[in-house]
């Protein structure tokens, strides 16, 4: 059974969630939505333990590119331009590491390196297309809040 949601209802729930700070800030001026769904789905077991056997390669991958310190600064080097976050975060990776080239840090040593990664994965299920990575971190605890914000707006949209 497929569920058509009125275009209505759809700009109601992102005005709710733009008000109720279930936003992320763009610009100084501007703000956008977070990501949600207006009816909480469930997914298949297969569905289910596929994505749980995908967490230990993406995993392994995230830290390779981690201690890739060459392409990081090749990736992050031209976000630069435009975004001060990511210069504080490329000016950050050089003191720890060094430039691109080299393994010495700023004091002329080598970081002392301790990897312990612990990732959450935030996957949307997709009708059409099936499951979507979304969203990973590292220990975060930035998004919590929107869990709750999600559940009351799921309250807010039966009331309607």
């Amino acid at each position: 059974m497929s569920l058509t949601v009125p275009l209505a209802a759809k700009d109601d729930a992102i005005e709710w969630a733009l008000t109720h700070g279930m936003a992320f800030k763009e610009t100084a001026y501007s703000a956008r939505h977070a990501p949600f769904t207006l009816t909480p789905s469930l997914i298949s077991k297969a569905h289910y333990q596929y994505l749980k056997r995908a967490v230990e390669p993406q995993g392994k991958l995230i830290h390779y590119v981690s201690e890739a310190h060459a392409f990081l600064v090749d990736a992050i080097q031209p976000i630069t331009t435009s975004d001060p976050f990511f210069v504080a975060l490329l000016k950050a990776h050089q003191q720890l590491h060094g430039s691109a080239h080299s393994s010495t840090n700023s004091s002329g040593t080598q970081a002392p390196r301790m990897p312990r990664l612990i990732i959450r994965s935030d996957f949307m299920n997709d009708r059409d297309l099936g499951p979507k990575l979304v969203e990973f971190n590292g220990i975060a605890a930035g998004m919590s809040p929107f869990g709750q914000r999600a559940h009351q707006l799921h309250r807010y949209l039966q009331q309607q």
